[in-house]
C-alpha cells in the first residue's frame, strides 16, 4: 500500500473512533440524566404520597378534636 492510502486510513480511523467515543459519551450522559430525572419523579411521587397521608392524618386529628369538644359540652 502506498503512503497516501495508509495516511488516509489513519485519518479515517481517528475520525471514526473520535465520533464513536463522542457518541458513547453522549449516551452515557443521556442515561445518567434519565436516571436522575427518574429519581426526581420518584421523589416527587414520595412527596405527593406523604402530603396525601398528612392530609388524612390531619382530618383524623380534627375529627378526634371535634369529638372531644362535643363530649366536653
Amino acid at each position: 500500500m502506498s503512503a497516501n492510502v495508509i495516511k488516509s486510513l489513519k485519518i479515517y480511523l481517528i475520525i471514526s473512533f473520535t465520533f464513536y467515543f463522542i457518541y458513547t459519551f453522549k449516551n452515557i450522559i443521556d442515561l445518567y440524566n434519565i436516571r436522575k430525572s427518574n429519581n426526581t419523579i420518584n421523589i416527587q411521587k414520595y412527596i405527593n404520597r406523604n402530603k396525601h397521608n398528612e392530609a388524612i392524618i390531619l382530618q383524623k386529628l380534627e375529627s378526634i378534636n371535634n369529638s372531644i369538644k362535643n363530649e366536653l359540652r
